[in-house]
């Protein structure tokens, strides 16, 4: 945790002409706990059965999440900013790749060409932030061993905004 100095000021007093007291004040602010993305792409990518070039494409989009609202807004220039920066030959490309994130759940669909990633896999912003957005949701995860090898799902559903408990008062 870590101080940071946001404004500093001198300020001096002058008696006939000679400086007799200079301050310098400075303004800081404590930081609190530093925010942060930590994620392992390759386990990501194991977890989730991520074809080959979806960990790039995702590390590329989380460059993109807004620290205020925790959403990835994709106008097409972005998009064709991401496919020239990874080499892609085409946005469409991209679009399957994007297709393939919100199918896993990694990303949810937040309206057109908005997106928000799943608060329990990635997540940007202050540790109470986080949090709140984790309890909007219920998630499950699920991993099915078979002959053939595992298959995880993931389940996330909205909670139901809590309505108001209304009172009922009996005049007699």
């Amino acid at each position: 945790m870590s101080n940071k100095t946001i404004k500093s000021d001198i300020q001096e007093h002058f008696e006939d002409g000679v400086l007799v007291q200079r301050t310098e004040v400075s303004h800081t602010v404590n930081s609190g706990e530093p925010s942060y993305v930590k994620l392992y792409f390759d386990d990501l990518a194991f977890l989730f059965g991520m074809p080959k070039g979806l960990s790039d494409v995702l590390f590329e989009l989380i460059k993109l999440i807004d620290f205020e609202t925790n959403e990835i807004h994709l106008t097409t220039p972005r998009k064709e900013q991401i496919v020239k920066t990874l080499g892609i030959k085409r946005v469409q490309t991209l679009n399957n790749y994007i297709a393939t994130l919100k199918k896993k759940q990694i990303l949810l669909s937040a309206g057109r060409g908005v997106y928000k990633p799943n608060p329990y896999i990635i997540a940007r912003g202050k540790w109470s932030d986080i949090k709140k957005l984790r309890n909007r949701a219920d998630i499950s995860l699920k991993i099915d061993y078979t002959e053939k090898g595992r298959k995880i799902s993931t389940d996330i559903r909205e909670k139901p905004a809590k309505k108001p408990k209304l009172k009922v008062v009996k005049n007699n």
